[in-house]
């Protein structure tokens, strides 16, 4: 009798999650057909390959859906739900996501240069090998997230929330964090010459082995920062709070 329960609610589990991420056929052929499918419920639906360059997503939900090396160039997703949706190769440049939510959202070795990410909300999610490009996350809440081995210059995470990220190896040279939350930070290796982090909060953070050299950390707070084996060459640390930042 146990085991025919155990079945029992392992087979209602599975069509929970299959329900969760299930799509609107009708709102998938009509993305087919058209091109756009603005406020539509694709949840689950694999889009991956599809040339969806110039496609009007805004306030659809993707939710679990899959979008390995799909073209979304110029695509507009602002406001959509993006819970656990994979954008994995994706050609992301121009692409509006502004307002956008969702968890574990993947990124991972997109191209989203000159994309908007700002406002975007999205814990926990992965930009692993991205290229970020001019990209904007002004006011983007990303704690927690993956930005290892990302690259591009001038990306803009003005105001970002960016607590408990990584950026690991990443290559992010004249890059804004201004007034950007990067508490707990794991940069080891870190590309970011020439970059501003004027106002930034970088306490407890690690930045071994960082390149730094002609950024700027005017009014950033630095408390127990580490700091060792960094490039800080030509550094502008004006009224930074750096007493306690650990050099050696």
């Amino acid at each position: 009798m146990k085991k025919h329960l155990v079945f029992l609610t392992l087979i209602i589990n599975i069509a929970l999650v299959s329900s969760a991420f299930a799509y609107s056929s009708d709102d998938y052929n009509y993305l087919r057909a058209t091109g756009s499918c603005p406020n539509g419920d694709l949840t689950g639906a694999d889009l991956s390959n599809l040339d969806l360059s110039g496609a009007n997503l805004s306030g659809a939900n993707l939710s679990g859906a899959r979008l390995f090396k799909t073209n979304l160039e110029n695509a507009n997703l602002a406001d959509t739900k993006l819970t656990r949706t994979r954008f994995v190769e994706a050609n992301l440049q121009n692409t509006n996501f502004k307002n956008a939510s969702g968890r574990y959202i993947e990124f991972g070795s997109s191209n989203l240069t000159g994309s908007d990410l700002s406002h975007l909300n999205g814990f926990r999610s992965s930009f692993k090998a991205a290229n970020i490009t001019n990209a904007t996350f002004y006011y983007a809440d990303l704690q927690e997230s993956n930005f290892d081995l990302v690259t591009g210059t001038s990306a803009d995470f003005t105001q970002a929330n960016l607590a408990y990220t990584w950026f690991f190896k990443a290559t992010v040279e004249k890059a804004r964090f201004v007034n950007a939350n990067l508490y707990y930070v794991k940069a080891n290796h870190l590309q970011a010459k020439d970059a501003n982090f004027t106002g930034a909060t970088l306490s407890k953070g690690n930045l071994v082995n960082a390149n730094l050299a002609d950024t700027t950390f005017e009014k950033a707070t630095l408390n127990d920062t580490i700091l060792k084996n960094a490039n800080l060459q030509n550094v502008v640390w004006g009224n930074a709070i750096n007493d306690t930042a650990i050099f050696k």
